[in-house]
């Protein structure tokens, strides 16, 4: 759940590993360092009814996540199985991520900066996310091995694949 201009926008997305590069579908493909994830997700404006300045709380995420859901999710597999999950679902922490957007070799490039906390620690992590979008399977090769030497080159990157809702829960 983000919270926009226009409201709450719900996002529902499914995850599949990509085997050997085969990445011939219309859906987005996350790029990582070395795997590569066909991402399928319904994005829904909700109006909010917090009346409070921050996103709803436990009960109220949930009884709109399940308001709102596809049908598609629901029943991926099996009837309600969706809706069923999210019932069952706890939300973890509110996490704030600081979003900015710059310009990197003629194209949008999309910063988000996720503090994650360490578990049974009052430590906290900074995951750095860059991301562009590009409807060319050929550039998005291109650009994202330079990027990544680019960022190896400064001492910057992390050679790991991770994905920040792994992170959030287990933090």
């Amino acid at each position: 759940m983000t919270e926009n201009d226009d409201g709450l926008e719900l996002t529902y997305k499914k995850r599949y590993a990509i085997m050997g590069g085969d990445v011939k579908y219309e859906a987005q493909v996350e790029w990582g360092y070395q795997k590569q994830t066909l991402s399928i997700s319904r994005k829904k404006v909700a109006e909010s009814t917090n009346s409070e300045v921050d996103l709803p709380g436990e009960s109220n995420s949930r009884a709109m996540l399940i308001d709102e859901a596809p049908d598609k999710f629901d029943n991926l597999q099996g009837t309600n199985c969706g809706t069923s999950m999210l019932a069952k679902s706890r939300i973890f922490v509110p996490v704030r991520a600081k979003r900015s957007v710059g310009k990197r070799e003629g194209m949008r490039l999309y910063i988000q900066v996720w503090p994650i906390g360490k578990r049974g620690s009052t430590e906290i992590d900074y995951l750095v996310e860059a991301s562009f979008k590009t409807e060319s399977r050929m550039i998005a090769s291109t650009k994202h091995d330079r990027f990544i030497s680019y960022l190896q080159d400064k001492g910057w990157f992390l050679c790991k694949d991770s994905l920040k809702t792994q992170l959030i829960m287990e933090g």
